[in-house]
């Protein structure tokens, strides 16, 4: 989160907007990350110490596995009388969570090719369809034109592709 702070609202969670209902859920997200709401930090030491921790934990993670990153950050905030308490208390649960944090960018991610695999799929379904009404039209038109008097050879040579030619041959003897 780059903002100092953001209003998340209980309706983004949901894909459709129902239109009912008159209240809305709010909460405000304050980023504690280091330069970010120095004042909120200053005043409150345990916040601070998170800071430094969650800090820690992105530091590593860029040089090794985010399970190594966080047990290493649990071990030097130990050392270094960082959440020290709470840490030997909790530790497994703190890096239980941790590994399991939502991840607003991962999750986004995760929306954007969820979003594109629809599309696509949408759009294959809708090219087939189209394609498909054509290929209906094509072998109506090839199997008229065979009515008509024309050869299987002839059409190919007009430009009609033989496996249509040949498709059509078998729903007019189907017909």
């Amino acid at each position: 989160m780059e903002e100092e702070r953001r209003t998340l609202r209980l309706s983004d969670a949901f894909e459709t907007d129902t239109g009912a209902g008159e209240y809305e859920w709010t909460a405000t997200m304050i980023n504690i990350n280091s330069g970010k709401n120095q004042s909120i930090t200053d005043s409150c030491h345990v916040l601070y110490e998170y800071a430094v921790f969650v800090a820690k934990i992105k530091r590593y993670r860029d040089s090794m596995a985010l399970k190594e990153a966080i047990d290493l950050a649990v071990r030097e905030c130990i050392e270094e009388n960082i959440l020290r308490d709470f840490l030997e208390q909790h530790r497994r649960e703190v890096c239980d969570m941790c590994l399991t944090e939502f991840d607003e960018k991962k999750y986004e991610d995760v929306l954007r090719e969820e979003g594109r695999e629809e599309g696509l799929a949408e759009g294959i379904e809708k090219g087939l369809a189209k394609g498909r009404s054509e290929e209906r039209k094509t072998l109506l038109e090839i199997v008229q034109k065979l009515k008509e008097g024309k050869t299987p050879e002839q059409l190919v040579e007009d430009g009609m592709e033989k496996e249509s030619v040949d498709s059509a041959i078998m729903l007019r003897n189907l017909l």
